[in-house]
């Protein structure tokens, strides 16, 4: 409900910042992304893109920090969001369940949020589920954002342009958003 009601009472989002997180294999298409951004004069256009940034840094840049767009490529469970640090990923639950974390923060309200990153956008039946009722994408939608997310594995199959072909859809998607 939370957002249909930040929908209903803002039902346009102009887009003014953003937030293009990227490490691994999809370092490539959070440059492109951010490059984008740039171009479409989003200001300030925020990035943590490389394979170091941690936990802590994110949560800083994304979660308290308002962004009206948010590019979040990264590893996945339908769950958490893996940080990029390789002494976060080995991290057991729950220091790294990023969904309770997100849950209800005022600044996703009304935030376009994409992710390429493997079952980001995965909504498990609670019921069905005996560990991790709560997921990730109910936390955002929760909060008030907008999450377009994969569902299933975000492949990265190499394209000519070396930005994987999962995340191609993700990239022509926020392209469209500065024409809109």
């Amino acid at each position: 409900m939370a957002a249909i009601d930040a929908f209903l009472a803002q039902p346009t989002i102009e887009v003014k910042s953003g937030l293009v997180t990227g490490y691994d294999f999809m370092q490539d298409q959070a440059d492109a992304i951010h490059a984008m951004l740039d171009t479409a004069g989003v200001s300030p256009n925020d990035r943590l893109n490389g394979n170091s940034w941690t936990a802590a840094e994110l949560q800083a840049h994304w979660l308290d920090v308002h962004h009206d767009v948010v590019s979040l490529n990264a590893h996945f469970d339908h769950y958490r969001a893996v940080p990029c640090g390789a002494a976060e990923r080995s991290t057991p639950p729950p220091l790294n369940l990023w969904r309770q974390s997100v849950r209800g923060k005022p600044t996703l309200q009304n935030s376009i949020i994409f992710s390429v990153g493997c079952h980001s956008g995965l909504n498990m039946p609670d019921a069905q589920v005996e560990q991790h009722k709560y997921d990730f994408a109910q936390a955002l939608v929760g909060a008030g954002a907008i999450f377009v997310a994969n569902t299933g594995y975000g492949y990265a199959t190499p394209t000519p342009s070396a930005i994987p072909s999962g995340s191609c859809s993700f990239l022509s998607s926020s392209c469209r958003l500065r024409t809109m």
